[in-house]
């Protein structure tokens, strides 16, 4: 009954912010009885309590849904072992829990021990083998580095979980798991200069996501919010806002009015109306986008840095500069204080702010930041990274405006 409920093809879904309160009361009705009743069954025991760890998250009680979880692997492990599929699935569902919880270390160190387990298991032909389960836990491990690290880090195994889930002729609402994952390798696509192959497959999870269910599911949202990226990217900025506007109204009425979701979706909406001149409505966006990441992730999370990146943009256009670079400072201070650093989204911030101040007539600080950007993306992503080409140039540009020709050349 209370997999039933599960809507979701996800594992560990995002929370609306209605809760059910009949599955709440039986939830802590079947608790205690767990551990009383199947103490010697420990196999039976271990496959209730993953099901009660993800019924817990779904009504947004992590602790309880971790404590269960937890417990089910510990008991999977002893009578299993830990590269069995039944811990692998535990695993993958405590990964994606662990990645709700914006605990994305953790997240990456329990997604990398269930796709390993995954994967020896495929290769062993083994009994129970679930190719949409594997897809799941690779599209997420592959989500968590390319958001941690940098796009390109996530990429083969995006690319991978996309062609699991191609091969394996999945049916019914496993159907899902094939459009979950074009979205987010067709998204990776996009973030990464192949604009036209992501926003193909992009679509295409979208035809998919129409057909398997007349009700929208949330996940139509972030295939809309990145479809609205890509048509950004092309500067076609009516058709980005339609998208967005669409992914919105899936959000909220799926998940609520304050969701991650949602930060992602309004700040992209900020940025379009930036582009489109749109400067007061590009403001609103940006501080509700603000607001909401306050509220709904713990302080200074990476969730705050996209909305305050925006806004310090839109700030600097409206020729509020000095507040501008405000934020923008803020959100490389956000990103620089992750434990993991996402040096891609650093580096191409210390750019930004590089040609921020080199409009402002401050060439020396401008210099210092070009320097650091470039130095930042040579030592952490390496000397053969796309974005090193962006970062020198930036440097090359940054020379010639001072007149620092010999310096510029030695770069070219």
């Amino acid at each position: 009954m209370l997999s039933f409920s599960n809507q979701s093809i996800t594992s560990v879904w995002p929370v609306a912010e209605k809760r059910d309160v009949t599955v709440n009361d039986m939830l802590d009705q079947i608790t205690p009885q767990v551990q009383a009743e199947l103490s010697d069954e420990p196999d039976v025991r271990a496959q209730v309590q993953r099901t009660l760890g993800n019924a817990y998250a779904s009504q947004g009680r992590y602790d309880l849904a971790e404590r269960n979880l937890r417990a089910a692997l510990n008991a999977e492990t002893q009578f299993y072992g830990e590269e069995s599929l039944e811990a692998a699935d535990t695993m993958s569902e405590l990964g994606v829990l662990c990645y709700r919880q914006l605990r994305y270390d953790e997240s990456n160190r329990v997604l990398e021990k269930a796709v390993a387990a995954y994967r020896k298991q495929r290769q062993a032909k083994a009994p129970g083998y679930n190719a949409a389960k594997f897809a799941l836990a690779l599209k997420y491990l592959g989500v968590i580095k390319a958001y941690q690290i940098d796009p390109y880090a996530g990429k083969p195994l995006l690319a991978e979980a996309l062609q699991v889930s191609l091969s394996a002729n999945l049916k019914g609402d496993e159907r899902g798991v094939l459009a979950f994952n074009k979205t987010d390798a067709g998204a990776n696509m996009v973030y990464t200069g192949e604009v036209e192959k992501g926003e193909a497959l992009l679509r295409e999870a979208l035809a998919e996501y129409r057909q398997i269910s007349g009700r929208p599911r949330w996940e139509q949202g972030s295939t809309l919010t990145h479809l609205g990226a890509a048509a950004m990217i092309k500067r076609q900025f009516d058709e980005a806002q339609e998208f967005l506007q669409e992914g919105e109204q899936i959000f909220r009425e799926i998940l609520g009015d304050k969701s991650s979701y949602l930060v992602a979706n309004l700040s992209r909406q900020a940025a379009v109306l930036l582009e489109k001149n749109d400067l007061n409505a590009a403001e609103a966006k940006a501080r509700e986008a603000l607001t909401m990441a306050r509220d709904c992730s713990p302080e200074q999370s990476l969730w705050w840095a996209m909305p305050v990146n925006t806004l310090g943009k839109i700030l600097i256009k409206s020729g509020r500069a000095r507040e501008g670079e405000d934020y923008l400072r803020q959100a490389l201070a956000i990103l620089e204080e992750q434990t993991t650093k996402n040096y891609f989204d650093i580096g191409n911030l210390e750019i930004d702010l590089s040609q921020f101040l080199l409009a402002q007539n401050r060439p020396a600080e401008a210099e210092q930041m070009a320097v650091q950007a470039r130095e930042d993306v040579l030592r952490n992503l390496g000397a053969q990274h796309p974005l090193m080409k962006s970062a020198t140039r930036n440097l090359i540009t940054i020379y010639e405006k001072e007149g620092k020709r010999d310096l510029a050349e030695a770069l070219k």
